[in-house]
């Protein structure tokens, strides 16, 4: 009977400690990838992706992806006049934005400060702009939570993957 309940404790506990490690590994794992102000991918995570999709864009002609890089116009500004806690509440606003005004499928991170990248797979050059021009509007509209004097607005950039470009190329 003692043996009986010997093994069945030490069964019982590594169940409860493999579980445990599994949520901590998986709780490790989103900190790793994606930005603690914002919740959304981080440049190593990005650059990962940008790394595969382009290997698809290689691997197949017919597969197609564009990219749109994003600052937010006068951030330093907006800083300057409001603080850096009002800064980085804007910068959560607007990532709250991107991620629900765009498919599950595109990928959206912070490239770095006031940064964003969206990585759009199967998606033209040609509709990316109109994605592009869409979120800027959205965001030029919009009234943060902050009753700022000025409108915040974004520049962004469209490009598009190519096989015969490295992604270097295709950022700039």
């Amino acid at each position: 009977i003692i043996v009986s309940i010997f093994t069945t404790t030490i069964f019982f506990g590594l169940v409860f400690y493999q579980r445990r490690l599994k949520f901590l590994n998986k709780k490790l794992k989103k900190l790793y990838l994606t930005d603690k102000l914002t919740g959304l991918y981080n440049r190593f995570k990005i650059d990962k992706e940008l790394i595969l999709e382009k290997e698809k864009i290689d691997r197949n002609p017919n597969y197609y992806c564009s990219l749109i890089l994003i600052d937010i116009d006068f951030f330093k500004k907006i800083n300057d006049t409001y603080g850096h806690l009002i800064g980085d509440d804007i910068l959560k606003e607007i990532s709250n934005l991107f991620r629900n005004s765009l498919r599950k499928t595109d990928i959206v991170g912070r490239w770095g400060g006031e940064e964003f990248l969206i990585i759009l797979p199967f998606t033209s050059k040609k509709m990316a702009v109109k994605v592009a021009e869409n979120l800027r509007l959205y965001i030029e509209d919009y009234t943060f939570a902050q009753n700022l004097k000025k409108r915040v607005t974004i520049s962004l950039g469209v490009g598009e993957f190519l096989q015969n470009e490295s992604i270097e190329e295709s950022l700039n």
